[in-house]
Protein backbone atom coordinates (compact mmCIF):
# COMPACT_ATOMS: atom_id res chain seq x y z
CA UNK A 1 0.00 0.00 0.00
CA UNK A 2 1.30 3.07 -1.15
CA UNK A 3 1.25 6.56 1.21
CA UNK A 4 -1.35 8.36 -0.41
CA UNK A 5 -4.07 5.60 -0.41
CA UNK A 6 -3.25 5.13 3.51
CA UNK A 7 -3.48 8.45 4.30
CA UNK A 8 -7.34 8.77 2.55
CA UNK A 9 -8.22 5.55 4.36
CA UNK A 10 -6.85 7.30 7.74
CA UNK A 11 -8.87 10.48 6.83
CA UNK A 12 -12.26 8.82 6.28
CA UNK A 13 -11.70 7.20 9.78
CA UNK A 14 -10.49 10.86 10.96
CA UNK A 15 -7.19 9.89 12.31
CA UNK A 16 -5.32 11.30 9.91
CA UNK A 17 -3.34 13.71 11.86
CA UNK A 18 -2.23 10.16 13.67
CA UNK A 19 -0.28 9.26 10.39
CA UNK A 20 3.62 10.24 10.28
CA UNK A 21 6.00 9.18 7.39
CA UNK A 22 9.89 8.88 7.06
CA UNK A 23 9.86 9.68 3.59
CA UNK A 24 13.75 8.43 2.22
CA UNK A 25 13.19 8.87 -1.19
CA UNK A 26 15.39 11.67 -2.71
CA UNK A 27 13.32 14.09 -3.62
CA UNK A 28 11.93 14.78 0.24
CA UNK A 29 15.12 16.39 0.40
CA UNK A 30 13.69 19.77 -1.07
CA UNK A 31 9.77 19.11 -1.06
CA UNK A 32 10.07 18.19 3.03
CA UNK A 33 7.55 15.90 2.30
CA UNK A 34 9.09 14.01 5.45
CA UNK A 35 8.90 14.24 9.53
CA UNK A 36 11.85 14.22 11.36
CA UNK A 37 13.67 11.94 13.28
CA UNK A 38 16.72 11.02 15.82
CA UNK A 39 17.47 8.09 17.89
CA UNK A 40 19.81 10.12 19.75
CA UNK A 41 16.81 12.15 21.13
CA UNK A 42 15.45 9.09 23.06
CA UNK A 43 18.88 7.45 23.60
CA UNK A 44 20.20 8.74 27.10
CA UNK A 45 22.99 7.02 28.70
CA UNK A 46 26.44 6.33 26.69
CA UNK A 47 25.92 2.39 26.90
CA UNK A 48 22.10 3.18 25.46
CA UNK A 49 23.97 5.09 22.45
CA UNK A 50 26.61 2.31 22.15
CA UNK A 51 24.94 -0.99 21.50
CA UNK A 52 22.28 0.53 19.32
CA UNK A 53 24.99 2.13 17.08
CA UNK A 54 26.74 -1.16 17.32
CA UNK A 55 23.53 -3.10 16.42
CA UNK A 56 23.90 -1.75 12.57
CA UNK A 57 27.25 -3.27 11.59
CA UNK A 58 26.89 -5.72 9.49
CA UNK A 59 27.82 -9.31 9.75
CA UNK A 60 31.79 -9.97 9.65
CA UNK A 61 33.90 -12.58 9.52
CA UNK A 62 38.04 -12.83 9.47
CA UNK A 63 39.85 -9.66 9.20
CA UNK A 64 36.51 -7.16 9.06
CA UNK A 65 35.50 -8.88 12.70
CA UNK A 66 38.56 -7.80 14.06
CA UNK A 67 38.73 -3.89 12.62
CA UNK A 68 34.71 -4.09 13.80
CA UNK A 69 35.38 -4.59 17.30
CA UNK A 70 37.68 -1.87 16.69
CA UNK A 71 35.34 -0.04 15.76
CA UNK A 72 33.28 -1.10 18.49
CA UNK A 73 35.95 0.23 21.22
CA UNK A 74 35.66 3.93 19.57
CA UNK A 75 31.80 3.71 19.56
CA UNK A 76 32.42 3.18 23.23
CA UNK A 77 34.77 6.25 23.36
CA UNK A 78 32.78 8.39 21.28
CA UNK A 79 29.00 7.61 22.91
CA UNK A 80 30.68 8.78 26.04
CA UNK A 81 32.73 11.97 24.23
CA UNK A 82 29.12 12.87 23.01
CA UNK A 83 27.63 12.65 25.92
CA UNK A 84 29.91 14.67 27.57
CA UNK A 85 30.01 17.72 25.18
CA UNK A 86 25.97 16.95 25.44
CA UNK A 87 25.70 16.98 29.30
CA UNK A 88 28.59 18.84 30.70
CA UNK A 89 29.32 21.23 27.69
CA UNK A 90 25.72 21.83 26.82
CA UNK A 91 26.14 21.47 23.38
CA UNK A 92 22.49 20.28 21.22
CA UNK A 93 21.99 16.77 20.78
CA UNK A 94 22.27 16.75 16.95
CA UNK A 95 23.84 14.09 14.72
CA UNK A 96 26.61 16.38 13.69
CA UNK A 97 27.01 16.56 17.45
CA UNK A 98 27.74 13.19 17.08
CA UNK A 99 29.82 12.88 14.17
CA UNK A 100 32.10 15.25 16.20
CA UNK A 101 32.66 12.51 19.02
CA UNK A 102 34.24 10.60 16.73
CA UNK A 103 37.17 12.96 16.00
CA UNK A 104 40.20 11.70 17.87
CA UNK A 105 41.15 14.91 18.83
CA UNK A 106 37.70 15.63 20.15
CA UNK A 107 38.42 12.72 22.01
CA UNK A 108 41.86 13.33 23.65
CA UNK A 109 40.44 17.13 24.77
CA UNK A 110 37.08 15.47 26.48
CA UNK A 111 40.27 12.75 27.81
CA UNK A 112 42.48 15.79 29.14
CA UNK A 113 39.46 17.94 30.35
CA UNK A 114 39.37 18.44 34.43
CA UNK A 115 35.29 18.35 34.08
CA UNK A 116 34.67 14.90 32.78
CA UNK A 117 33.46 11.90 33.91
CA UNK A 118 36.15 9.52 35.53
CA UNK A 119 34.11 7.29 34.09
CA UNK A 120 34.05 8.29 30.48
CA UNK A 121 37.96 8.68 30.67
CA UNK A 122 38.16 4.65 31.25
CA UNK A 123 36.70 4.47 27.94
CA UNK A 124 39.07 7.20 26.26
CA UNK A 125 41.98 5.06 27.83
CA UNK A 126 41.10 1.92 26.57
CA UNK A 127 40.91 3.35 22.87
CA UNK A 128 43.67 5.49 23.22
CA UNK A 129 46.13 3.35 24.82
CA UNK A 130 46.85 1.39 21.51
CA UNK A 131 47.38 4.13 19.32
CA UNK A 132 49.11 5.66 22.07
CA UNK A 133 51.47 3.40 23.87
CA UNK A 134 53.96 4.96 25.52
CA UNK A 135 51.41 7.34 26.94
CA UNK A 136 52.76 10.51 26.52
CA UNK A 137 50.49 11.70 23.76
CA UNK A 138 47.66 11.33 26.57
CA UNK A 139 49.88 13.46 29.35
CA UNK A 140 50.62 16.07 26.66
CA UNK A 141 46.56 16.25 25.69
CA UNK A 142 47.76 16.89 21.76
CA UNK A 143 48.11 14.25 18.55
CA UNK A 144 51.70 15.83 18.16
CA UNK A 145 53.72 12.39 18.74
CA UNK A 146 51.74 9.72 17.35
CA UNK A 147 53.12 7.70 14.79
CA UNK A 148 51.01 8.14 11.26
CA UNK A 149 50.88 4.37 11.30
CA UNK A 150 48.92 4.62 14.20
CA UNK A 151 46.52 7.56 13.22
CA UNK A 152 45.69 4.98 10.20
CA UNK A 153 44.74 2.68 12.74
CA UNK A 154 41.71 4.94 14.09
CA UNK A 155 41.42 5.85 10.44
CA UNK A 156 40.39 1.56 10.36
CA UNK A 157 38.37 1.74 13.51
CA UNK A 158 36.33 5.04 12.21
CA UNK A 159 35.74 3.35 8.52
CA UNK A 160 33.45 0.85 10.01
CA UNK A 161 30.91 3.98 10.70
CA UNK A 162 31.79 6.16 7.95
CA UNK A 163 29.55 4.88 5.40
CA UNK A 164 25.98 4.42 7.64
CA UNK A 165 27.04 8.11 8.72
CA UNK A 166 27.76 9.30 5.68
CA UNK A 167 24.47 8.79 4.76
CA UNK A 168 22.84 9.83 7.77
CA UNK A 169 24.75 13.39 7.29
CA UNK A 170 24.74 14.27 4.23
CA UNK A 171 21.67 12.46 1.97
CA UNK A 172 19.20 12.20 5.03
CA UNK A 173 20.22 15.35 7.37
CA UNK A 174 16.79 16.82 6.93
CA UNK A 175 15.37 13.77 8.65
CA UNK A 176 18.60 12.98 11.70
CA UNK A 177 19.96 15.93 12.42
CA UNK A 178 17.81 17.48 14.87
CA UNK A 179 17.35 17.30 18.57
CA UNK A 180 13.77 17.55 18.55
CA UNK A 181 11.97 14.70 16.28
CA UNK A 182 8.52 14.65 15.07
CA UNK A 183 9.01 10.96 15.61
CA UNK A 184 9.37 9.09 18.94
CA UNK A 185 8.91 5.21 18.71
CA UNK A 186 7.69 5.11 22.10
CA UNK A 187 5.21 7.62 21.46
CA UNK A 188 3.96 5.60 18.12
CA UNK A 189 3.35 2.46 19.74
CA UNK A 190 2.33 3.66 23.18
CA UNK A 191 -0.41 6.29 21.42
CA UNK A 192 -0.99 3.83 18.66
CA UNK A 193 0.15 5.66 15.86
CA UNK A 194 0.32 4.81 12.25
CA UNK A 195 4.04 5.53 10.94
CA UNK A 196 4.94 5.13 6.86
CA UNK A 197 8.27 4.63 6.42
CA UNK A 198 9.71 5.20 2.42
CA UNK A 199 12.26 3.23 1.22
CA UNK A 200 11.99 4.02 -2.65
CA UNK A 201 14.14 0.68 -4.04
CA UNK A 202 15.02 2.23 -7.49
CA UNK A 203 16.28 5.79 -6.09
CA UNK A 204 18.23 4.37 -2.96
CA UNK A 205 21.61 2.23 -3.40
CA UNK A 206 21.35 -1.09 -1.70
CA UNK A 207 24.05 -0.32 1.08
CA UNK A 208 22.48 2.73 2.34
CA UNK A 209 18.76 1.21 2.11
CA UNK A 210 20.24 -2.07 4.25
CA UNK A 211 21.61 0.63 6.69
CA UNK A 212 18.38 2.71 6.81
CA UNK A 213 16.51 -0.69 7.52
CA UNK A 214 18.79 -1.69 10.18
CA UNK A 215 18.44 1.60 12.13
CA UNK A 216 14.56 1.83 11.88
CA UNK A 217 14.46 -1.82 13.41
CA UNK A 218 16.88 -1.00 15.93
CA UNK A 219 14.71 2.21 17.18
CA UNK A 220 12.14 0.08 17.52
CA UNK A 221 13.74 -2.71 19.38
CA UNK A 222 14.82 0.04 22.08
CA UNK A 223 11.33 1.31 22.23
CA UNK A 224 10.03 -2.19 23.44
CA UNK A 225 12.68 -3.02 25.15
CA UNK A 226 11.72 0.54 27.15
CA UNK A 227 7.96 -0.43 26.95
CA UNK A 228 8.48 -3.63 28.74
CA UNK A 229 10.39 -1.59 31.95
CA UNK A 230 12.85 -2.40 33.91
CA UNK A 231 11.31 -2.18 37.49
CA UNK A 232 12.08 -5.64 39.25
CA UNK A 233 11.77 -4.88 42.59
CA UNK A 234 9.27 -2.72 45.24
CA UNK A 235 5.83 -3.29 46.54
CA UNK A 236 3.90 -5.42 43.87
CA UNK A 237 1.27 -2.87 43.12
CA UNK A 238 3.72 -0.63 42.53
CA UNK A 239 5.29 -1.91 40.23
CA UNK A 240 2.08 -3.70 38.77
CA UNK A 241 0.59 -0.12 38.28
CA UNK A 242 3.99 1.07 36.51
CA UNK A 243 3.82 -1.89 34.51
CA UNK A 244 0.67 -0.69 33.72
CA UNK A 245 1.25 2.75 32.32
CA UNK A 246 4.49 1.74 30.09
CA UNK A 247 2.36 -0.91 28.68
CA UNK A 248 0.14 0.52 25.04
CA UNK A 249 -3.22 0.68 25.90
CA UNK A 250 -4.15 -1.00 22.56
CA UNK A 251 -2.94 -3.93 20.45
CA UNK A 252 0.14 -2.51 17.63
CA UNK A 253 1.40 -4.25 14.56
CA UNK A 254 4.77 -3.99 12.52
CA UNK A 255 5.37 -5.16 9.38
CA UNK A 256 7.88 -5.38 7.76
CA UNK A 257 8.17 -5.40 4.26
CA UNK A 258 11.31 -6.61 2.05
CA UNK A 259 12.93 -8.02 5.18
CA UNK A 260 15.87 -9.38 2.93
CA UNK A 261 17.32 -6.10 2.47
CA UNK A 262 17.57 -5.40 6.02
CA UNK A 263 17.85 -8.64 8.27
CA UNK A 264 17.35 -7.84 11.77
CA UNK A 265 19.40 -10.14 13.89
CA UNK A 266 17.42 -12.36 17.16
CA UNK A 267 13.70 -11.20 15.15
CA UNK A 268 12.72 -14.35 17.31
CA UNK A 269 13.45 -12.52 20.35
CA UNK A 270 11.96 -9.53 19.25
CA UNK A 271 8.81 -10.90 18.40
CA UNK A 272 8.40 -12.67 22.17
CA UNK A 273 9.01 -8.84 23.42
CA UNK A 274 6.19 -7.41 20.55
CA UNK A 275 3.90 -10.30 22.15
CA UNK A 276 4.39 -8.95 25.39
CA UNK A 277 3.38 -5.36 25.00
CA UNK A 278 0.38 -6.72 22.76
CA UNK A 279 1.58 -6.12 19.52
CA UNK A 280 2.89 -8.31 16.55
CA UNK A 281 5.01 -8.47 13.88
CA UNK A 282 4.72 -9.25 9.85
CA UNK A 283 7.56 -10.10 8.10
CA UNK A 284 7.23 -10.25 4.18
CA UNK A 285 10.03 -11.00 1.63
CA UNK A 286 9.33 -12.10 -1.93
CA UNK A 287 13.24 -14.17 -1.39
CA UNK A 288 11.80 -17.51 0.71
CA UNK A 289 15.16 -19.45 0.45
CA UNK A 290 16.71 -16.46 2.93
CA UNK A 291 13.93 -16.82 5.66
CA UNK A 292 15.11 -20.71 5.31
CA UNK A 293 18.39 -20.09 5.22
CA UNK A 294 18.02 -17.47 8.31
CA UNK A 295 15.61 -19.46 10.68
CA UNK A 296 15.03 -22.72 8.87
CA UNK A 297 12.11 -24.33 7.56
CA UNK A 298 9.33 -24.08 10.51
CA UNK A 299 10.27 -21.64 13.17
CA UNK A 300 7.79 -21.00 16.36
CA UNK A 301 7.84 -17.65 17.67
Amino acid sequence: MNYLNLYFICKELGVEKNLLILNFSPSAKETLETHTFSPLATLKTPQEIADFFSYLLPPAKGEMEYWQGRGRFLMNASARNFCYLRDVKGKRATFELFLKAFDLHSILTAYTSPDCPEEYKKYFETYLQDLDPTGEVRKRGSLRGIPPDLQVQHGYALQQWKETFSDISLRYSHIFDTDKPDVDMIDVIKRNRILYIHMPALTIPDKTRQGLGRLILASIRVAVKTLLGETLTGEYEEIKKAKKLEKPKNPFAIIVDEHGTAPIQGIDDFMRQLRSLGGGIVIADQNWDTLKEEYGEFQSF
